[in-house]
C-alpha cells in the first residue's frame, strides 16, 4: 500500500539543500544551537534570504555526525492539513520511527478533526526510540491551520525528552512558546543573530572568489546589506565581474528585503549584465517548476546546454540549491527570492508560451509518476482534459489502496461539468465519498453517473450495471435504509456472480447485512459462509473483513453474545495484523465487538476498545458503529458514576444522528436517555422522551424487516420500562406488547430483559412461584447465550434475585444471583459518595487514578496499584483530561489542585 497518501507526497520536500556548495560555514551559530540542543523547541526566525535554511542544514549535519536521528520537511504554501501531517509522519518514518499509518489516514479522512489518534501515535511511537530525534520544519510560516498548530503544541508538550522540534520561519510561529520558555525549553535565534558580521562578510566574499577587497570595502558591503545574506550574495555575484570594485560599491544604495522593487531592479540589472540572453531565457523558463532536474530542464527550456548551465549556476551559487536526495539524477530548486524574480519575468511572456511549458511539465511529471506535480502543471495550463486523463488513470488504484482523500482532492480541482463526463472517475469518486461520509456530495455524483449511463451504449451499461447497483446499495446501507439496500441487492444474487472479486464480496456482504436487519439471521449466515468458501483462494483480501463480520453481527443482533464474540474477535485481530483497509474494517467491526464485549461483562476490554476507536468511529463509522459505541460508552460512564457524562455522550450521538438523518440512532439515544431519567426519577424528562419516541414510532409505524424496524421496538421498550418503573397499572400490558415486538424480530437480549421485568411484576403481585420459575428460565437462556451483563443493568433484578435465593439457596445460578445482589448493594452505597467527595466533577475511581498520578506512577503503575487494566486506566485518564480541560498529566494535576480535588 502506498503509505501516507503517496499520491500527494513530493519526496524532495523531505530533503534539505545539499551542503557541498555552501559558501559559508557558520560554526559559531551552529555551536550556539548545539549548546542548547536539549531544548524541546528551537526557532530560527528571519526574513527571506537571511540564511535560515543553510544554517539549519549545517546544524542537521552536525547532529547526524553526533549520532542523532534527524527528520526534515520543507513546508509549502500549497500543503493542506492532511498533506502536512503525512509529510511530518513520513519524515519521521525515514529515521526509523514506525509512525502508525492508520492514524495519519484517519486524520486526513476526518478533515483533520480526528487528531487524537495521530497525537497518540506521534507521542507513543517516538517514546521508545533510543536516539535523540530532531524534526526540522523549514518555512514553518506556511503552516496556518489552527487544528495542526494545536496538534503540534500538544505533541511537543507531551513528547518524551529525546524529541525536539526545530523551526525555520519568517515570522513568529503561532505556538504556545511562552509555556515552553517558562520551562526553559526554547532555543531562539532572531535576524539579529543571523546577520553576517564583518568577519563572516569577508569569509563569504572570499568564498565567492573575491579576495582583493580591503577592510573598508568589506565594511561598506556590510553596511549596504545589513548583514543580510541574500543581499550580500547579490552583490558578490556582480563583484566577481567588476574590475573597479570600489566604484561599484560606492554606487550601491541600501539593499534590503523591505525594498522589493529595488531588489528586483538590481537583480534585473545584474543578471542582464552578467548572463547571456540564452542563460536568462533558460533560468526564466525552468522557474516554471518548483523543483527540476537535468532532463526536465532540457524539455522545458528546449536547450541541450541544460547540463552546462546547471553546473555553472551551482558553482556560482546563483540562488540555485541542490536538494540532498539519493536520486541518480540530482534535483534542484531556486531560492525563494530568485524564484519570485524569475517568475515575474516569466509572466511577461505570452500566455500561449507559458501554457505550452506547463503542458510539457505536466506530461513529463506524469510520465515519471509524479502525480501531484503533473496535476498542478496541467491545472496551470488550464488543460482540464489532461487533468481528467490523469485522474482517470489513477482513480482505480487509489480506490483499491484506500487513498480516498487524495482522489477527492484531485477531483475538486476539476470543474464538475467536465469531470462528470468520465464514468470511471465518477464511480471511483462515489466510492470515496461514501467511504468518507460525504453523503451530500455523493447524491450529486450518483445523479451524474445515472445521466452518463443513460447515454452510453447497451454494452457499457451492462458492464457497469452491477457496480452502479452496488454503489447505490452501499449508499442505502450508509443511510440505514436496509430495506432499499436489500431490494437492490437480492435481484443481483440471482444473476451470474460478478467477475470482479471486490464486487462479488461486497455484493454478498451487503446482502448479508440486509438480511440480518430483515430478521433472516440464518439466511444471512449461509450466504456469507458460502461466499467465504468460494473465495478462500481469492486474490483480494480487502473486502474480506467486511464479509467475515456479518456472521458475528447476525449472532449479536439475535442476542447470541458468546457466538458473536467467537466470530468477531478473530476478525478484529486479523484486521489489526494484516488488513490493507484497516481503518475501514475496524470502523465497521468495532461497534459490534464493543457491544458483544460489554454484554459479556468484560467492561475493561470494552473500555480499551472504545479508547482506541472513538475517533475513528466519529470520522467515518457506520450507523451501527456510532450507535453501539456511543451507547456502550454512555452505559459505562453511568456505571462509573458519571451520569452527566453519559447524557453528554448520548446527546452527542443524537446530534450526529440528526446531522446524518439516521432516525434509528435518535430513537435509541432517546431510549437510553429515558433509562437515565428513570434512574434519577425525572418524571418530566421521562414524559418528554416518550413523546418524542412516539412521534418517531408514528413515522415508522409498521416497519419490521429492516434497520428502521428497530424504531418501533425502541418505543415499545421505552413505554414498557416507563410503565414498570412508574408503577403503572398497565405495566403488564405494555410489557407484553414489548415482548411480542421483540419476539417477532428474534431479539433474544431484549426478550430476556422484558421477561425479567415481567417476572418482577408477577413477584410484586404475589405470584412468587411463577415469577421465580420465569426468572430461572431466563437465567438459563442468558448464561447459555453469554448475556452476562443484562442482570446488572436492571436495578430491580435485585428483588427477584433475592427471592430466588431465599426460595432455593442452592439454585444452579446461585453465584450469579449473589453477584447481582452485591453489585446492587455497591451501587446504592457509593452513589452519594461520588457526589460528596468530588463535588460532581470526577467519579470516585477517577479521583483514585488522579491520586496515583500525583504520586508519579505510570499508567502501568496505576493499574497495578488499583488492580485495573492499563486500558481502563487510560479510559479514566481520558475522562479526567476531558473534565478538567487538560492536555497533559502535569496540566491535569495542576488543574485538579486548583479546584481542591487533590492536595
Amino acid at each position: 500500500m502506498k503509505e501516507f497518501g503517496e499520491y500527494s507526497l513530493v519526496r524532495t520536500k523531505l530533503a534539505p539543500p545539499k551542503m557541498g556548495g555552501s559558501p559559508l560555514t557558520r560554526d559559531s551559530l551552529t555551536q550556539l544551537l548545539n549548546s542548547k540542543r536539549s531544548a524541546k523547541v528551537t526557532v530560527v526566525q528571519g526574513p527571506a534570504g537571511a540564511g535560515k535554511t543553510m544554517l539549519l542544514a549545517q546544524w542537521r549535519k552536525l547532529l547526524l555526525a553526533e549520532g542523532a536521528d534527524v527528520a526534515w520537511y520543507n513546508a509549502g504554501p500549497d500543503d493542506d492539513e492532511s498533506q502536512i501531517a503525512a509529510y511530518i509522519a513520513e519524515s519521521l518514518r525515514s529515521t526509523g520511527i514506525p509512525i502508525n499509518t492508520e492514524s495519519v489516514q484517519l486524520f486526513s479522512r476526518s478533515g483533520a478533526k480526528s487528531w487524537k489518534p495521530l497525537l497518540s501515535s506521534l507521542v507513543n511511537d517516538v517514546m521508545h526510540h533510543r536516539n535523540e530525534i530532531y524534526l526540522f520544519i523549514d518555512d514553518f510560516q506556511h503552516i496556518s491551520s489552527y487544528n495542526l498548530l494545536q496538534l503540534i503544541d500538544r505533541w511537543v508538550s507531551a513528547a518524551p525528552a529525546q524529541f525536539h522540534l526545530v523551526i525555520g520561519t519568517r515570522m513568529r510561529p503561532p505556538l504556545d512558546l511562552a509555556n515552553f520558555r517558562a520551562q526553559g525549553q526554547v532555543n531562539e535565534l532572531s535576524f539579529a543573530e543571523l546577520q553576517f558580521n564583518a568577519a563572516e562578510t569577508r569569509e563569504f566574499v572570499e568564498s565567492q572568489g573575491i579576495s582583493h577587497l580591503d577592510a573598508k570595502q568589506i565594511s561598506a558591503l556590510q553596511s549596504i546589506t545589513d548583514g543580510w545574506a541574500a543581499g550580500l550574495q547579490l552583490l558578490a555575484f556582480s563583484l566577481r565581474r567588476e574590475e573597479k570594485p570600489d566604484a561599484f560599491i560606492s554606487q550601491q544604495s541600501k539593499l534590503s528585503l523591505s525594498q522589493e522593487d529595488a531588489l528586483n531592479s538590481y537583480l534585473d540589472r545584474a543578471v542582464a549584465e552578467h548572463l547571456s540572453e540564452d542563460e536568462i531565457t533558460f533560468l526564466t523558463r525552468i522557474s516554471l517548476c518548483r523543483r527540476f532536474n537535468q532532463s526536465l530542464c532540457e524539455l522545458i527550456a528546449g536547450d541541450v546546454q541544460a547540463p552546462q548551465y546547471l553546473k555553472k549556476f551551482e558553482e556560482e551559487n546563483l540562488f540555485l540549491l541542490r536538494i540532498d536526495t539519493a536520486d541518480s539524477e540530482p534535483w534542484y530548486r531556486f531560492h525563494r527570492l530568485f524564484a519570485n524574480f524569475l517568475q515575474s519575468k516569466l509572466r511577461a511572456q505570452s500566455p500561449e508560451s507559458i501554457r505550452s511549458m506547463h503542458q510539457l511539465a505536466a506530461q513529463w511529471f506524469a510520465d515519471h509518476n509524479f502525480n501531484v506535480e503533473a496535476l498542478r502543471h496541467a491545472r496551470a495550463a488550464d488543460d482540464t482534459e489532461f487533468m481528467v486523463e490523469l485522474i482517470d488513470r489513477a482513480a482505480r488504484e487509489m480506490i483499491n489502496n484506500a487513498n480516498f482523500i487524495d482522489l477527492l482532492h484531485w477531483a475538486d480541482a476539476v470543474p464538475g461539468e467536465i469531470l462528470n463526463k468520465r464514468l470511471n472517475i465518477d464511480l471511483c469518486v462515489g466510492w470515496a465519498q461514501l467511504s468518507c461520509s460525504r453523503i451530500k456530495q455523493f447524491k450529486d455524483t450518483i445523479q451524474a453517473i445515472e445521466l452518463q449511463l443513460s447515454m452510453e451504449t447497451s454494452r457499457v451499461r451492462n458492464e457497469l450495471w452491477t457496480e452502479v447497483q452496488l454503489l447505490k446499495a452501499f449508499y442505502n446501507f450508509r443511510q440505514d435504509n436496509t430495506a432499499m439496500q436489500l431490494e437492490i441487492i437480492e435481484p443481483l444474487l440471482l444473476e451470474e456472480p460478478p467477475a470482479n472479486t471486490f464486487q462479488r464480496l461486497l455484493l454478498h456482504n451487503l446482502a448479508g447485512l440486509g438480511m440480518v436487519y430483515a430478521n433472516r439471521f440464518a439466511e444471512a449466515r449461509e450466504i456469507v459462509r458460502a461466499q467465504r468458501n468460494y473465495t478462500s483462494g481469492g486474490t483480494s483480501e480487502n473486502p474480506r473483513p467486511f464479509l467475515d463480520v456479518v456472521e458475528g453481527m447476525s449472532h449479536l443482533v439475535q442476542g447470541h453474545i458468546r457466538l458473536a464474540l467467537d466470530q468477531l474477535l478473530p476478525v478484529y485481530n486479523s484486521v489489526q495484523r494484516t488488513s490493507r483497509m484497516g481503518s475501514e474494517a475496524i470502523s465497521f467491526i468495532i461497534g459490534y465487538l464493543v457491544e458483544a464485549t460489554y454484554q459479556s461483562d468484560n467492561l475493561d476490554e470494552a473500555r480499551d476498545l472504545l479508547d482506541k476507536s472513538m475517533d475513528l468511529v466519529d470520522a467515518f463509522g457506520s450507523a451501527d458503529s456510532v450507535l453501539l459505541c456511543y451507547r456502550v460508552r454512555a452505559r459505562i460512564e453511568s456505571l462509573d458514576g458519571d451520569d452527566a457524562g453519559a447524557i453528554r455522550t448520548l446527546r452527542r450521538m443524537e446530534d450526529l444522528a440528526l446531522q446524518q438523518k439516521l432516525d434509528r440512532l435518535v430513537a435509541w439515544s432517546l431510549y437510553e436517555q429515558l433509562l437515565l431519567a428513570i434512574k434519577s426519577s425525572h418524571r418530566a424528562a421521562i414524559d418528554d422522551f416518550l413523546a418524542r419516541l412516539e412521534r418517531l414510532d408514528a413515522k415508522y409505524d409498521g416497519e419490521l424487516d429492516c434497520a428502521n424496524g428497530e424504531i418501533p421496538l425502541a418505543y415499545f421498550l421505552a413505554r414498557a420500562e416507563a410503565a414498570f418503573y412508574g408503577s403503572d397499572p398497565e405495566a403488564s400490558r405494555y410489557l407484553n406488547e414489548a415482548q411480542n415486538a421483540c419476539c417477532v424480530r428474534g431479539r433474544q437480549l431484549q426478550i430476556v430483559r422484558v421477561g425479567l421485568l415481567s417476572a418482577i411484576v408477577k413477584l410484586r403481585a404475589g405470584l412468587t412461584a411463577e415469577a421465580i420459575e420465569e426468572c430461572e428460565s431466563l437465567l438459563d437462556i442468558a448464561y447459555d447465550l453469554g448475556m452476562l451483563r443484562i442482570f446488572f443493568d436492571i436495578p430491580a433484578v435485585c428483588e427477584i434475585a433475592d427471592a430466588v435465593l431465599k426460595r432455593n439457596p442452592r439454585t444452579r445460578h446461585c453465584q450469579q444471583l449473589q453477584s447481582v445482589l452485591s453489585a446492587g448493594s455497591a451501587i446504592s452505597s457509593t452513589g452519594s459518595e461520588v457526589a460528596r467527595d468530588t463535588s460532581d466533577l470526577l467519579t470516585t475511581r477517577e479521583v483514585d487514578v488522579l491520586m496515583q498520578l500525583s504520586k508519579g506512577f505510570s499508567t502501568k503503575g496505576i493499574a497495578r496499584e488499583l488492580t485495573l487494566s492499563p486500558g481502563t486506566v487510560k479510559w479514566h485518564l481520558k475522562n479526567i483530561y476531558g473534565k478538567l480541560g487538560a492536555f497533559s498529566r502535569d496540566d491535569a494535576l495542576s488543574k485538579a489542585r486548583s479546584v481542591a480535588l487533590i492536595d
